[in-house]
């Protein structure tokens, strides 16, 4: 089982001002570095549908800010790392305590490039589907779900397999939070991320029945 690092993200929905979220403004607020510091910054731009999402990167931390959320990617970095920009997080929200928040998620993804037969058990086609269209209709992807409380997130769990039979698990957490306050206290916590990445992979595991690499 192998961890995808650029899928792991850290994602605050809501609404934003992403004028207002430059590199440093994050640099100040979220980081705390000293006023007037000097530091390299590389961006990238994403061109979707209604136009162009930035993608900053400095300091050890990589976000992309927008009007309905805020993403940032954490799977360049190491543990500590991981925890910094959910610090970072925090305090941005607690620098703008009246932003309005609509949730917090934490994102993981692994790849599982051979499935063992329990997970294929799980992942069986239904033919009886497929015979129902007209015109030579085939199963060319399968999934699971399951959606589980943990503590006071939810969490789902959801699998799918391919053509080549790889099958990817992606897990979220989702905290239904209203207030930047109580999203601060989630990112927060000085073991915020590594708790989430543990309980990801505990039950990737339990899918897989394979360890991380």
């Amino acid at each position: 089982m192998i961890l995808q690092p650029d899928k792991l993200t850290v994602v605050l929905a809501g609404s934003f001002n992403p004028a207002i979220l430059t590199p440093q403004w994050i640099s100040r607020h979220g980081l705390q570095e000293p006023v007037g510091q000097n530091f390299v910054v590389e961006m990238a731009t994403q061109f979707g549908p209604i136009g162009g999402i930035q993608r900053f990167t400095f300091g050890g931390i990589s976000y992309s800010p927008n009007f309905n959320n805020i993403t940032f990617f954490v799977g360049a970095a190491d543990a500590v790392g991981r925890q910094r920009t959910c610090s970072a997080a925090a305090r941005m929200l607690e620098t703008l305590p009246h932003t309005p928040i609509q949730g917090v998620g934490f994102n993981f993804v692994f790849l599982i490039a051979e499935p063992s037969q329990e997970l294929l058990q799980l992942l069986r086609a239904n033919e009886t589907l497929a015979a129902a269209l007209t015109d030579g209709a085939e199963v060319v992807a399968r999934g699971w779900s399951n959606v589980l409380r943990w503590r006071e997130a939810v969490v789902t769990y959801q699998t799918q397999i391919d053509a080549q039979q790889q099958a990817m698990v992606e897990v979220n957490f989702h905290y239904g939070v209203t207030t930047a306050a109580a999203a601060a206290a989630v990112l927060g916590d000085l073991t915020a991320y590594e708790t989430h990445f543990a309980a990801a992979v505990a039950g990737a595991t339990a899918l897989s029945g394979q360890p991380l690499e």
